[in-house]
């Protein structure tokens, strides 16, 4: 994703500078990063349930059904509380959009400059 590399390039020319976002601005990150965090959790979690899917099947040497993983998904989905839609895939989906849509709304403020502030806390070095 091209406009998370910017957003970070961003935030690290900022902290460069002693300066930040204004706190609108963050509210949006802080809630794409909740965002981007359940998607990873979601992921992290479903290739641990399939790992282990794969490693019962190879050792009972039956053959790997998709119907299988599809269940877990589903399982998965609907214990994370995270299953509103009409499909686990819907689903996340759906998550996928929104982190699209908020991305793409949030970089194009967070290049303005009067959506900057001098920061008053710690000066960070770059590497």
């Amino acid at each position: 994703m091209n406009a998370c590399r910017k957003l970070v390039k961003r935030l690290e020319e900022l902290m460069y500078d002693s300066n930040a976002l204004r706190p609108h601005i963050l509210t949006t990150i802080n809630s794409l990063a909740t965002l981007i965090t359940k998607g990873v959790d979601f992921g992290v979690q479903l290739s641990q349930k399939v790992g282990g899917l794969l490693a019962e099947q190879r050792a009972s040497k039956t053959p790997l059904k998709l119907t299988a993983i599809l269940a877990l998904v589903r399982e998965l989905a609907m214990s994370a509380g995270t299953l509103e839609g009409p499909s686990p895939w819907q689903v996340l989906n759906d998550i996928v959009k929104q982190l699209v849509t908020e991305l793409g709304a949030v970089v194009p403020q967070a290049m303005e400059s009067e959506h900057v502030v001098k920061s008053e806390c710690c000066i960070i070095t770059r590497e």
